[in-house]
């Protein structure tokens, strides 16, 4: 299966009924818009407050995360196939955005160890600048429309450069994906580092910070394919769970066994995703973490804890995913393919420096909890 772009872009809208429970800075900003926050109960059983979003754009929900408005998001889903496209591109545009937060991580930390900065802070000694630096959003905005012919000229040098070292034969840098990516990172640098480029005159040190810029993207969108792989397991592992019996009745979810679509009886429940994303802490070396819960509340019976520890550490060398998704051995079992796709992306993950855990833990009432965990 090749990756694809994006493609929550090419949608006008995300139709599925989904909470964003708000971060502090989250509720702040909608009380000063003089829009009071709703109070969900979680499918973790704790209390939040949030906003319910419906047939939204994704650049809108994108625009939350990455201003680190959103905590975290839920969907509960109580029929598949109507919201399978949704929960896929749900995935996607949360990795994609945790993906941009991390090479601003990185791209920020650059920039404090460069002679820019050690300059910057000698001119400036009552100004400096380090890891905690915390800088005005208006006055930003302000000086990034009065310097957008430089910093459109810096940007360019630096995607340039990244296209001239990205290898097209590496996995997912087919097509044009990577290429499109390039400036949709570029966008989401904090404006503070531009700020920096282009307030000095552009020397050897400048252009040794630029090229280092550039070799972290060439990192960043290697990875990117990995959103799609995310988003896939995410929907294997969905797909398992609606196809089980429940404790509470011992019948199927679905109408007919493995069936996509199924029908919780009253009282029972369907099946939460929830994404969670740590915000940026101002440290150096910081990692983003993204952690997906996959919680079946309708306490089906099923033994998923050791085949998914298992299975996250088995080896799957030089099998790609549309070899895994062909081969007909693993379609004796319901859970095989999705226990396949953990093994994969355990082992792509490794290789790109992300680190994957993959567990199943049982809360209070019964209720079973997939938990995904990635440290980019």
């Amino acid at each position: 299966m090749k990756p694809t772009s994006e493609k929550v872009k090419q949608k006008s809208s995300i139709k599925a009924e989904t909470k964003i429970i708000l971060s502090q800075e989250g509720i702040n900003e909608f009380l000063r818009r003089k829009v009071q926050p709703q109070r969900f109960e979680l499918a973790d059983g704790t209390e939040k407050l949030g906003i319910l979003l419906k047939n939204y754009t994704p650049a809108h929900l994108q625009k939350l995360i990455l201003q680190e408005f959103a905590a975290s998001i839920e969907l509960t889903i109580t029929e598949l196939v109507p919201v399978r496209k949704d929960l896929l591109d749900l995935t996607k545009l949360i990795a994609f955005s945790v993906l941009y937060m991390q090479y601003d991580i990185n791209a920020w930390e650059a920039v404090c160890n460069s002679s820019i900065v050690k300059q910057w802070n000698r001119i400036h000694p009552k100004y400096p600048i380090d890891h905690k630096t915390q800088s005005n959003p208006s006055i930003l905005k302000t000086f990034v429309n009065e310097r957008s012919h430089e910093i459109g000229m810096v940007k360019n040098y630096i995607a340039q450069t990244t296209k001239q070292k990205l290898n097209p034969k590496d996995p997912g840098m087919d097509g044009n994906l990577p290429y499109l990516m390039i400036d949709k990172f570029l966008s989401n640098l904090r404006p503070l580092v531009w700020l920096l480029i282009t307030s000095q005159q552009h020397d050897r040190s400048t252009f040794e910070l630029l090229n280092e810029l550039a070799q972290l993207l060439v990192h960043s969108v290697s990875r990117s394919y990995i959103c799609e792989y995310i988003g896939l397991l995410v929907i294997e592992l969905v797909s398992f769970l609606v196809s089980i019996p429940r404790k509470k009745t011992n019948i199927l979810l679905s109408t007919t066994p493995h069936s996509p679509n199924f029908a919780p009886t009253e009282g029972e429940g369907g099946i939460s995703v929830i994404w969670k994303i740590r915000p940026k802490r101002n440290i150096p070396g910081d990692r983003i973490r993204l952690s997906i819960v996959i919680c079946d509340q309708a306490a089906a019976d099923w033994e998923l804890g050791a085949k998914i520890t298992s299975r996250a550490n088995i080896e799957v060398t030089k099998k790609t995913l549309k070899e895994l998704y062909d081969d007909t051995n693993l379609n004796a079992e319901s859970i095989s393919l999705g226990l396949y796709y953990l093994s994969f992306l355990k082992e792509v993950c490794t290789n790109h420096g992300i680190t994957f855990q993959a567990f199943v833990t049982t809360g209070i009432k019964g209720n079973s909890y997939i938990n995904l965990t990635f440290y980019f």
